[in-house]
């Protein structure tokens, strides 16, 4: 009888050790407010809905930083990661809907409606969370830690998934754990007689290292089962003659590109020759295709009321003053805006910051045409009240006359009309942008300082940004 006793308890146990070893499961944690959060989400709640033998396990990320609860995104986030962790503990079945619901209402106050779907009692769920938000929180940040985790992903069966964020590529990762009799068909016959969309990168020797990793990853989420080639300008042939920058990002004109980049192929961000579309990252590094390098010439393409225009043209100006650069560099300064003259040759300009931004443009060109030894001080002075209308008395104190410069405002009107016009052949909209010796576009002074010759510029921590039209 003892053996008999014995023999059920392992066949028991052996029955509990295979359930669970056959146990199916995807882990996600998601940032509460990040875009990608919500993808390894959705991949997963698809997932779940079309095998049923696998379940979902929802984690929000939380961390803390000077000992507080941080969060990059403000204490919204930290909120709501606290909210799902309550219903997790307390609604468990209904988190899944309530993140749903979440999803489509994304407002400060949407999980009060994303509580209602998920049948919920949004004051209930609010006592809940200011009761417990602390252990709510330790909670989460416990099984952050155990998972080692500090950002959105998911874990397939244990196993961390590292694939692209697309249905297709997260369920084959998914079917590696099925039988052969559970694994889906991913029609892969099939899908072979579609044409497969490739994304030339076309590149010069110069540009070669220039960084194509962030573009390329917007290109992919439009479409991502595109092939991507990076290619030697030289070695392109012919037929791609039309680059006028590189890199360039060039597509084949055919129905998926067409459908998938519909919006900004309207929008004009895309240039049409032939049978191709490029496209150029004018907020990156480019280089001129076929043009004569200038060495020591530095073009700045500013827009005059752009705090980070200011801030360059101040850097710039030290540095020569301070000699942290060679002096030799010739600097010049032109304007981003836009000039239209009607049918009767009126002259009217267009510029982000408004009225006051391109009379100020007309100033400054103005002052730099028939003034040029003082045009530095007047920069210097005026930028120290930019952004407002008043100018006169910066051009005072460089013994400047403001009355002969209102007397003669039409041809400062005319001179920037002619100025503007190198930055619009460029395509240049982002204030501010430096063509290094004729040939090299960077944007912002932080990528400036890194050219050989420009390391020492004076300007502390170089900002990043730019204003662009």
């Amino acid at each position: 009888m003892k053996n008999v006793v014995l023999a059920a308890f392992f066949a028991f146990t052996a029955c509990l050790n295979a359930q669970d070893s056959n146990k199916r499961e995807i882990k996600v944690f998601i940032e509460p407010m990040s875009s990608s959060g919500w993808q390894y989400f959705f991949l997963a709640d698809a997932a779940v809905r079309k095998l049923s033998s696998f379940s979902i396990d929802t984690w929000p990320i939380v961390s803390i930083k000077d000992g507080k609860w941080y969060s990059q995104r403000g204490d919204a986030e930290i909120n709501e990661a606290a909210r799902i962790m309550a219903i997790k503990q307390r609604y468990n079945s209904k988190l899944n809907t309530y993140l749903v619901g979440r999803s489509l209402a994304p407002w400060a106050d949407g999980w009060k409606d994303a509580a209602v779907y998920a049948g919920v009692n949004p004051v209930e769920l609010s006592m809940e969370v200011k009761k417990n938000r602390e252990s709510l929180l330790n909670k989460a940040l416990e099984e952050n830690k155990k998972d080692e985790v500090n950002s959105s992903c998911a874990f397939i069966n244990g196993k961390k998934y590292n694939g692209e964020l697309n249905l297709v590529s997260f369920l084959k990762q998914i079917n590696l754990s099925l039988s052969e009799k559970e694994k889906l068909s991913f029609y892969e016959k099939e899908m072979s007689s579609f044409k497969t969309t490739q994304l030339k990168i076309l590149v010069s020797k110069a540009s070669s290292n220039f960084n194509t990793d962030q573009m390329t990853a917007i290109f992919k989420r439009y479409i991502p089962s595109m092939n991507v080639q990076k290619q030697d300008i030289e070695k392109a042939g012919k037929e791609f003659s039309f680059v006028k920058y590189t890199p360039a990002y060039v597509l084949e004109d055919e129905e998926t590109v067409r459908e998938s980049l519909a919006q900004a192929i309207a929008a004009g961000l895309f240039e049409k020759h032939g049978k191709y579309y490029v496209f150029y990252d004018k907020n990156s590094s480019l280089e001129l295709r076929n043009a004569k390098k200038t060495p020591g010439k530095l073009d700045v393409f500013v827009m005059s009321q752009c705090p980070f225009g200011v801030m360059a043209e101040n850097a710039l100006i030290q540095s020569i003053q301070q000699k942290t650069i060679d002096g030799k560099i010739k600097v010049s300064i032109y304007y981003i805006a836009s000039a239209q003259r009607d049918a009767s040759g009126k002259l009217t300009f267009d510029s982000l910051h408004g009225e006051d931004e391109w009379k100020e443009d007309a100033r400054q060109v103005y002052i730099s045409k028939k003034y040029p030894e003082k045009f530095y001080g007047y920069l210097l002075e005026r930028n120290k009240n930019y952004s407002q209308p008043e100018w006169k008395q910066a051009a005072q104190k460089v013994q400047i006359n403001p009355e002969e410069i209102e007397k003669n405002f039409e041809e400062a009107k005319s001179l920037l009309e002619e100025n503007i016009k190198k930055a619009s052949s460029l395509g240049i909209g982002t204030s501010p942008t430096f063509l290094v010796d004729s040939s090299l576009m960077v944007v912002g002074l932080g990528e400036l300082k890194k050219l050989p010759g420009y390391e020492k510029i004076v300007s502390g921590q170089a900002p990043a940004g730019g204003c662009a039209k």
